[in-house]
């Protein structure tokens, strides 16, 4: 939260600038512009306490959640994963329908690259996938 300006929004709420956040967001993007709204009576104070979720305490997991990919938009499923990953702190277990597994491979090699050291370590909540019929038994590691 530090550097981010944060101003009152409609509806008592507040809005925090998150973008652009640099220079080169500044140079590239020139003319666009982000804020993220809090809930309506969130005060200032209260939104530099609990900002940063559950990467404040990452030792405290939250529990599993299930993200089940069905739909047609194909982003949805692993942005609902990582939030239940860095904002929930929370084990994220993704089901996919088989009609729209096309994506498996490209998730797979994602998160791998990115969280990599995360599955090899076993530190902090892991990915576990399951693909198919829901029925399917879970695997026993997530890679």
């Amino acid at each position: 939260m530090a550097g981010r300006r944060i101003g009152p929004a409609p509806g008592g709420r507040l809005a925090v600038q998150v973008f652009p956040h640099n220079a080169f967001d500044r140079l590239l993007l020139n003319g666009f512009r982000a804020e993220v709204w809090t809930t309506p009576v969130t005060t200032e104070r209260d939104l530099r306490t609990r900002a940063g979720l559950g990467q404040r305490t990452p030792q405290h997991t939250r529990g599993v959640a299930l993200v089940l990919g069905a739909g047609n938009i194909f982003c949805i499923p692993p942005l609902d994963v990582l939030y239940r990953l860095y904002a929930e702190n929370r084990t994220a277990v993704l089901e996919l329908n088989p009609n729209t597994d096309a994506p498996t491979d490209v998730y797979r090699t994602i998160f791998k690259a990115m969280l990599g050291s995360r599955f090899e370590n076993h530190a902090g909540p892991p990915i576990l996938w399951t693909f198919g019929k829901p029925s399917a038994p879970l695997p026993s590691t997530a890679w």
